[in-house]
């Protein structure tokens, strides 16, 4: 899945699931619907995984296993939100932090914080978006999370430059470039190259953000 082979993926996901129905193993069976899911929604097939979202989710509410139902929620979160339905993603993004703090996975705490200022972004409160940005990106430091750590900042910069604040946007998405150069992040590395190019082109240097614009090009294709 990670390689981007999704149909193979399902095959495996498939013959997985299909052995756990078997034995009956009930927490297996929501993980493997999660991840099956996941894929689902990386093509694009928002309404197949809302479907599994939901069927793995009622499974870990009745296994009351607290990690699944973080996990669920934010899966659907995140779904909900790629439809363009920021206000409903919101409900479940809260709904995973909430258990996600009283489990203590900061790793959790940190994605969902991302996450619950992305949907208020999309809402227009970007006061609160930026304070929830912030947040994340202090218990990403705390984890040394580069690869959080490159993604909230690149939400910071956008919002920033959304904000007309171009200078202080150019400076962290270079900043976040760097980052994830370092980090070997290509995907990371596009994006804040992407804001670069933007920022640039905001100032009025448009040779330089079509050399940012390439950059960016390179690294996506990465």
């Amino acid at each position: 899945s990670f390689l981007g082979e999704r149909d193979m993926a399902l095959q495996l996901y498939e013959q997985g699931l299909s052995i756990h129905e078997e034995i009956h193993d009930s927490v297996s069976i929501a993980n493997d619907l999660n991840a099956i899911g996941v894929v689902h929604r990386a093509r694009g097939d928002h309404a197949r995984a809302v479907e599994l979202f939901s069927r793995a989710l009622r499974m870990q509410e009745v296994l009351r296993n607290d990690r699944g139902i973080s996990t669920g929620r934010a899966n659907l979160g995140a779904t909900l939100s790629e439809q363009g339905d920021p206000g409903n993603a919101l409900i479940h993004f809260k709904e995973a932090l909430r258990i996600a703090e009283q489990l203590n996975d900061q790793h959790l705490v940190g994605k969902d914080l991302e996450e619950i200022g992305s949907c208020l972004e999309a809402l227009k409160d970007t006061a609160a978006a930026m304070e929830h940005y912030s947040r994340s990106l202090s218990v990403r430091e705390a984890l040394n999370d580069q690869h959080g750590i490159v993604n909230v900042n690149n939400r910071i910069a956008d919002l920033l430059l959304a904000q007309g604040r171009s200078d202080e946007a150019l400076a962290l998405f270079e900043k976040s470039a760097a980052l994830a150069r370092a980090a070997e992040l290509p995907w990371g590395s596009a994006n804040a190259l992407v804001g670069v190019s933007k920022c640039m082109l905001v100032n009025g240097r448009n040779t330089e953000a079509l050399v940012a614009a390439r950059e960016a090009m390179s690294a996506a294709k990465e």
